[in-house]
């Protein structure tokens, strides 16, 4: 897949390759391992059945397609007191499906006592007071956060680490 919006924040571009800031990310192509994406697609069916909230993303009553693109990477916070300043996601065009991502999806990989959530914004450039919070995910190991690229949101200061996750593209629309 190739990258159809370099919309992503300096500071996660920043993260990526600056290793003194106790995060970092690894890029995983899956071309050759479509297995890993269907695997992904699954969780992510159960995990939206499980809770009810296929709703949510009900497009007035048409079947809605929820794909996990091939493109995906590893996130890790390995420091104390790293985080990612508010921001939105880009989105990422799949030249083998077509699909440009709509989707984040966030499998966390490590639990995190203290510190580490994900925290969904109403405005990006807004303080992080309780008033500008949607809702803030802490990091459980096997728990999927699934939300609009548009969506504001940071990565709150981790003070447990490690906190590893795998980002991936996800699309969601009319097949």
């Amino acid at each position: 897949c190739t990258w159809a919006c370099q919309n992503e924040s300096a500071r996660e571009r920043e993260c990526e390759s600056n290793d003194d800031d106790g995060c970092g990310t690894t890029p995983l192509d899956i071309q050759r391992d479509r297995p890993i994406a269907s695997v992904l697609e699954q969780a992510l069916h159960h995990s939206l059945a499980q809770t009810n909230s296929q709703d949510s993303i009900d497009m007035n009553g048409d079947s809605v397609a929820l794909h996990v693109l091939r493109y995906m990477r590893f996130l890790e916070y390995t420091k104390p007191e790293s985080k990612l300043d508010p921001h939105t996601d880009g989105t990422k065009r799949c030249d083998d499906t077509g699909h440009t991502s709509t989707h984040t999806m966030l499998l966390y990989l490590t639990d995190c006592e203290e510190g580490g959530q994900t925290v969904l914004l109403r405005q990006c450039n807004a303080s992080t007071t309780s008033d500008n919070i949607i809702h803030a995910t802490v990091p459980r190991r096997g728990r999927i956060l699934l939300f609009p690229h548009r969506t504001p949101h940071e990565g709150a200061t981790v003070v447990d680490v490690p906190k590893i996750c795998l980002r991936a593209e996800v699309y969601v629309g009319m097949e």
